[in-house]
């Protein structure tokens, strides 16, 4: 491991010590989802954070996860514990273009990126699939509401 290895802030995956890399990585074409939300991005290189939690092998890639780090949130992820309260962006097997240097990583939570993001890919789908979407957006909808009881 290299110095620079040793000196990056430690990340966490559900609470627990993880491994991690910065890549600028290639977003691929999945067909595991049916309202894929990087679908509008697919062919364009975007920074992502390559996480190993503790005790998985690096080599299994279901057990390596990729997140989308172009607004910082993926890196919040893991600065924050890895846990279900800080949301993320999951890339499926993005191809590896280049390592990303430390001083290049998108380190702060760009919250205005993050919304450009978001509605690109609504966006997208919006227009794609409209009757999909529309019953997306209303199960959010009703999640929130319960959401907002529950808190009450």
């Amino acid at each position: 491991m290299s110095d620079e290895e040793d000196d990056k802030p430690k990340g966490a995956w559900n609470g627990e010590a993880c491994d991690y890399h910065v890549y600028l990585m290639k977003v691929t074409p999945c067909d595991q989802f049916k309202m894929y939300w990087a679908e509008p991005f697919i062919g364009q290189l975007r920074q992502i954070v390559e996480v190993v939690p503790a005790g998985a092998d690096e080599d299994e890639e279901d057990q390596v996860f990729y997140l989308d780090n172009e607004d910082g949130s993926g890196l919040a992820k893991l600065y924050s514990g890895g846990l279900i309260a800080t949301a993320h962006r999951n890339i499926i097997k993005p191809e590896y273009e280049k390592h990303v240097d430390e001083e290049h990583w998108n380190r702060e939570l760009d919250l205005e990126k993050k919304e450009a993001i978001q509605k690109e890919s609504d966006d997208y789908w919006r227009e794609k699939d409209p009757e999909t979407f529309a019953k997306v957006e209303e199960m959010k909808k009703h999640v929130a509401s319960q959401t907002l009881e529950i808190k009450q």
